[in-house]
Protein backbone atom coordinates (compact mmCIF):
# COMPACT_ATOMS: atom_id res chain seq x y z
CA UNK A 1 0.00 0.00 0.00
CA UNK A 2 1.23 3.37 -0.84
CA UNK A 3 -0.41 6.17 1.52
CA UNK A 4 0.19 9.03 -0.12
CA UNK A 5 -2.73 8.01 -2.48
CA UNK A 6 -4.30 9.64 0.83
CA UNK A 7 -5.84 12.86 1.41
CA UNK A 8 -7.24 13.14 4.88
CA UNK A 9 -9.42 15.86 5.96
CA UNK A 10 -10.65 16.51 9.67
CA UNK A 11 -13.41 19.14 10.58
CA UNK A 12 -12.54 21.21 13.19
CA UNK A 13 -15.37 23.89 14.81
CA UNK A 14 -13.79 25.00 18.34
CA UNK A 15 -12.75 21.45 19.53
CA UNK A 16 -9.21 21.87 19.48
CA UNK A 17 -7.99 19.26 21.76
CA UNK A 18 -10.19 16.59 19.97
CA UNK A 19 -8.97 18.06 16.57
CA UNK A 20 -5.33 17.47 18.02
CA UNK A 21 -6.39 14.10 18.69
CA UNK A 22 -7.96 12.91 15.29
CA UNK A 23 -4.74 14.19 13.56
CA UNK A 24 -2.48 12.52 15.54
CA UNK A 25 -4.51 9.34 14.94
CA UNK A 26 -4.45 10.09 11.17
CA UNK A 27 -0.91 10.57 11.06
CA UNK A 28 -0.59 7.38 13.04
CA UNK A 29 -2.70 5.28 10.65
CA UNK A 30 -1.18 7.04 7.46
CA UNK A 31 2.57 8.23 7.88
CA UNK A 32 2.95 9.29 4.34
CA UNK A 33 -0.79 10.50 3.59
CA UNK A 34 -1.73 14.73 3.02
CA UNK A 35 -3.18 15.44 6.52
CA UNK A 36 -5.35 18.32 6.73
CA UNK A 37 -6.86 20.04 9.68
CA UNK A 38 -9.93 22.50 8.07
CA UNK A 39 -11.04 24.97 11.03
CA UNK A 40 -14.26 26.59 10.70
CA UNK A 41 -13.58 29.96 12.27
CA UNK A 42 -13.13 28.63 15.90
CA UNK A 43 -12.13 31.50 17.31
CA UNK A 44 -10.00 29.79 20.05
CA UNK A 45 -6.76 28.22 20.23
CA UNK A 46 -7.34 25.67 17.67
CA UNK A 47 -4.51 27.05 15.12
CA UNK A 48 -1.89 26.87 18.05
CA UNK A 49 -2.83 23.74 19.29
CA UNK A 50 -3.00 22.11 15.54
CA UNK A 51 0.48 23.46 14.28
CA UNK A 52 2.26 22.63 17.38
CA UNK A 53 2.15 19.05 16.84
CA UNK A 54 2.91 18.87 13.38
CA UNK A 55 0.70 16.18 12.23
CA UNK A 56 -1.19 18.11 10.10
CA UNK A 57 -1.97 21.25 7.91
CA UNK A 58 -4.14 23.64 9.16
CA UNK A 59 -6.30 25.64 6.95
CA UNK A 60 -8.68 28.26 8.54
CA UNK A 61 -11.98 29.19 7.11
CA UNK A 62 -12.69 33.42 7.80
CA UNK A 63 -16.83 31.62 8.42
CA UNK A 64 -18.40 28.87 9.60
CA UNK A 65 -20.10 27.14 6.27
CA UNK A 66 -21.08 24.32 7.45
CA UNK A 67 -19.21 20.77 7.42
CA UNK A 68 -19.87 20.21 3.64
CA UNK A 69 -18.48 23.01 2.79
CA UNK A 70 -15.51 22.62 4.80
CA UNK A 71 -14.95 19.07 3.37
CA UNK A 72 -14.97 20.78 0.01
CA UNK A 73 -12.45 23.17 0.91
CA UNK A 74 -10.40 21.05 2.45
CA UNK A 75 -10.33 18.33 -0.52
CA UNK A 76 -9.66 21.44 -2.95
CA UNK A 77 -6.63 20.62 -5.41
CA UNK A 78 -6.16 17.08 -3.84
CA UNK A 79 -5.58 14.76 -6.83
CA UNK A 80 -5.13 11.46 -4.24
CA UNK A 81 -6.67 8.73 -5.02
CA UNK A 82 -8.54 8.23 -2.01
CA UNK A 83 -10.12 10.14 0.51
CA UNK A 84 -10.76 10.12 4.20
CA UNK A 85 -13.47 12.76 5.30
CA UNK A 86 -13.91 12.93 9.44
CA UNK A 87 -14.99 14.88 12.42
CA UNK A 88 -12.49 16.29 14.93
CA UNK A 89 -14.14 13.96 17.51
CA UNK A 90 -13.33 10.81 15.36
CA UNK A 91 -10.24 8.86 16.78
CA UNK A 92 -8.92 6.30 13.88
CA UNK A 93 -7.63 2.80 14.43
CA UNK A 94 -4.06 2.07 13.70
CA UNK A 95 -5.09 0.10 10.62
CA UNK A 96 -8.01 1.47 9.28
CA UNK A 97 -6.44 2.92 5.94
CA UNK A 98 -5.56 -0.06 5.07
CA UNK A 99 -7.83 -1.75 5.77
CA UNK A 100 -10.17 1.06 3.92
CA UNK A 101 -7.64 0.42 0.65
CA UNK A 102 -8.24 -3.31 0.35
CA UNK A 103 -11.83 -3.05 0.50
CA UNK A 104 -11.91 -0.13 -2.04
CA UNK A 105 -9.00 -1.85 -4.57
CA UNK A 106 -10.80 -5.42 -3.88
CA UNK A 107 -14.14 -3.79 -5.25
CA UNK A 108 -13.67 -1.09 -8.44
CA UNK A 109 -17.33 0.22 -8.42
CA UNK A 110 -17.23 0.89 -4.42
CA UNK A 111 -17.19 4.58 -4.48
CA UNK A 112 -17.88 5.55 -0.68
CA UNK A 113 -17.37 3.12 2.35
CA UNK A 114 -17.83 3.88 5.99
CA UNK A 115 -16.45 1.80 9.47
CA UNK A 116 -18.41 1.05 12.64
CA UNK A 117 -18.42 3.85 14.89
CA UNK A 118 -17.50 3.03 18.50
CA UNK A 119 -18.34 5.17 21.46
CA UNK A 120 -15.93 5.96 24.15
CA UNK A 121 -17.09 3.03 25.81
CA UNK A 122 -16.95 0.34 23.23
CA UNK A 123 -20.97 -0.28 21.88
CA UNK A 124 -21.17 0.77 18.63
CA UNK A 125 -23.25 3.71 17.02
CA UNK A 126 -25.76 4.02 14.14
CA UNK A 127 -23.64 3.87 11.10
CA UNK A 128 -25.97 3.29 8.29
CA UNK A 129 -29.24 3.39 7.04
CA UNK A 130 -31.67 3.92 4.27
CA UNK A 131 -33.05 6.58 2.26
CA UNK A 132 -35.24 9.02 4.42
CA UNK A 133 -39.03 8.84 3.04
CA UNK A 134 -42.04 10.64 3.93
CA UNK A 135 -42.86 7.52 5.83
CA UNK A 136 -39.78 6.79 7.66
CA UNK A 137 -39.28 10.07 9.65
CA UNK A 138 -41.60 8.30 11.80
CA UNK A 139 -39.21 5.61 13.10
CA UNK A 140 -35.90 7.83 12.85
CA UNK A 141 -33.56 8.08 15.63
CA UNK A 142 -34.70 10.48 17.49
CA UNK A 143 -38.48 10.52 16.90
CA UNK A 144 -40.69 9.21 19.35
CA UNK A 145 -42.23 6.49 17.66
CA UNK A 146 -39.00 5.36 16.90
CA UNK A 147 -37.42 5.05 20.24
CA UNK A 148 -40.67 2.79 20.98
CA UNK A 149 -40.13 -0.08 18.49
CA UNK A 150 -37.53 -2.07 16.69
CA UNK A 151 -36.63 -1.03 13.41
CA UNK A 152 -39.09 -2.32 10.84
CA UNK A 153 -38.03 -3.45 6.86
CA UNK A 154 -39.20 -0.04 5.51
CA UNK A 155 -37.93 2.10 8.60
CA UNK A 156 -34.75 4.22 7.79
CA UNK A 157 -32.50 2.67 10.47
CA UNK A 158 -31.88 -0.51 9.78
CA UNK A 159 -30.08 -3.31 11.72
CA UNK A 160 -26.32 -3.49 12.50
CA UNK A 161 -24.98 -5.11 10.00
CA UNK A 162 -21.99 -7.76 11.03
CA UNK A 163 -20.04 -8.32 7.74
CA UNK A 164 -19.73 -5.64 4.99
CA UNK A 165 -23.35 -5.12 3.57
CA UNK A 166 -24.40 -2.41 0.59
CA UNK A 167 -26.36 0.09 1.55
CA UNK A 168 -28.20 3.08 0.80
CA UNK A 169 -26.64 5.83 3.40
CA UNK A 170 -23.26 5.92 6.03
CA UNK A 171 -22.60 8.02 8.41
CA UNK A 172 -21.03 11.04 7.74
CA UNK A 173 -18.56 11.16 10.72
CA UNK A 174 -16.12 9.17 8.71
CA UNK A 175 -15.89 8.25 5.19
CA UNK A 176 -13.62 6.84 2.59
CA UNK A 177 -14.21 8.18 -1.01
CA UNK A 178 -12.66 7.40 -3.96
CA UNK A 179 -11.53 10.70 -5.70
CA UNK A 180 -13.03 10.25 -9.10
CA UNK A 181 -16.25 9.73 -7.06
CA UNK A 182 -15.75 13.04 -5.25
CA UNK A 183 -14.64 14.83 -8.35
CA UNK A 184 -17.93 13.85 -10.25
CA UNK A 185 -20.21 14.56 -7.82
CA UNK A 186 -18.09 17.92 -7.22
CA UNK A 187 -17.95 17.59 -3.42
CA UNK A 188 -20.90 18.00 -0.86
CA UNK A 189 -23.51 20.23 -1.56
CA UNK A 190 -22.91 23.07 0.38
CA UNK A 191 -26.83 24.15 0.62
CA UNK A 192 -26.65 21.39 3.95
CA UNK A 193 -25.08 22.92 6.44
CA UNK A 194 -25.27 20.30 8.81
CA UNK A 195 -26.45 16.64 8.78
CA UNK A 196 -28.19 15.05 5.58
CA UNK A 197 -25.39 16.28 3.58
CA UNK A 198 -23.89 12.46 3.86
CA UNK A 199 -27.65 11.45 2.83
CA UNK A 200 -27.60 13.48 0.02
CA UNK A 201 -24.09 12.70 -1.07
CA UNK A 202 -24.71 8.57 -0.97
CA UNK A 203 -27.99 9.21 -2.68
CA UNK A 204 -26.14 11.37 -5.19
CA UNK A 205 -23.22 8.71 -5.45
CA UNK A 206 -25.90 5.70 -6.08
CA UNK A 207 -27.67 8.05 -8.81
CA UNK A 208 -24.40 8.42 -10.66
CA UNK A 209 -24.14 4.27 -10.17
CA UNK A 210 -21.64 4.11 -7.06
CA UNK A 211 -21.54 1.38 -4.68
CA UNK A 212 -21.53 2.29 -0.87
CA UNK A 213 -20.70 0.13 1.55
CA UNK A 214 -20.35 -0.58 5.10
CA UNK A 215 -17.88 -2.34 6.92
CA UNK A 216 -17.73 -3.09 10.40
CA UNK A 217 -14.56 -4.95 10.33
CA UNK A 218 -13.21 -1.20 10.14
CA UNK A 219 -13.46 0.35 13.25
CA UNK A 220 -12.82 3.76 14.37
CA UNK A 221 -13.69 5.42 18.22
CA UNK A 222 -16.39 8.50 17.55
CA UNK A 223 -17.10 10.60 20.38
CA UNK A 224 -20.93 11.27 19.61
CA UNK A 225 -21.98 15.06 19.84
CA UNK A 226 -18.36 16.21 20.71
CA UNK A 227 -18.38 18.74 17.64
CA UNK A 228 -21.77 19.94 18.64
CA UNK A 229 -21.94 20.40 22.22
CA UNK A 230 -21.13 24.01 22.64
CA UNK A 231 -23.95 24.68 19.87
CA UNK A 232 -26.90 22.43 20.55
CA UNK A 233 -29.37 25.06 19.43
CA UNK A 234 -27.94 25.68 15.54
CA UNK A 235 -27.63 21.65 15.51
CA UNK A 236 -31.09 21.14 16.05
CA UNK A 237 -32.03 23.38 14.09
CA UNK A 238 -29.92 22.42 11.15
CA UNK A 239 -30.83 19.06 11.35
CA UNK A 240 -34.51 20.37 10.58
CA UNK A 241 -33.07 22.74 7.72
CA UNK A 242 -30.83 19.98 5.95
CA UNK A 243 -33.80 17.09 6.05
CA UNK A 244 -36.04 19.57 4.75
CA UNK A 245 -33.79 20.48 1.89
CA UNK A 246 -33.25 16.77 1.52
CA UNK A 247 -36.72 15.97 0.76
CA UNK A 248 -37.33 19.28 -1.26
CA UNK A 249 -34.39 18.38 -3.60
CA UNK A 250 -35.10 14.61 -4.03
CA UNK A 251 -38.68 14.57 -3.97
CA UNK A 252 -39.69 17.58 -5.69
CA UNK A 253 -42.86 15.79 -7.13
CA UNK A 254 -44.36 15.60 -3.71
CA UNK A 255 -44.63 19.46 -2.74
CA UNK A 256 -47.56 19.16 0.24
CA UNK A 257 -45.62 15.62 1.91
CA UNK A 258 -42.70 18.07 1.57
CA UNK A 259 -44.52 21.15 3.64
CA UNK A 260 -45.51 18.70 5.85
CA UNK A 261 -42.64 16.73 6.84
CA UNK A 262 -40.85 20.06 7.34
CA UNK A 263 -43.60 21.26 10.15
CA UNK A 264 -43.32 18.29 11.91
CA UNK A 265 -39.39 18.88 12.02
CA UNK A 266 -39.28 21.94 12.67
CA UNK A 267 -41.36 21.59 15.62
CA UNK A 268 -39.50 18.37 16.80
CA UNK A 269 -36.42 20.95 16.83
CA UNK A 270 -38.47 23.10 18.94
CA UNK A 271 -39.25 20.62 21.74
CA UNK A 272 -35.76 19.58 21.63
CA UNK A 273 -34.58 23.49 22.31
Amino acid sequence: MTEPHWRIVIVNHRTPELAQRAARSARAASTGASVVVVDSASGDNSEELIRSDGAADFLPLPTNRGYGAALNAGTRHSEARYLLLMNADVDLSPDCIRRFQERLEFLPGLGIVAPRLLSPDGTAQPSCRRFPTHGSLLWSRGSPVGRLRRPTPTSYRVPEPMTFTLVDVVAGACLAVRQEVWHELQGMDERFFLYAEDTDFCRRAKQSGWLVGYDPAITVNHEWGASTRHSRRRAHKAHAASLSLYFRKHHPQRPWANALASALLWCHARLRL
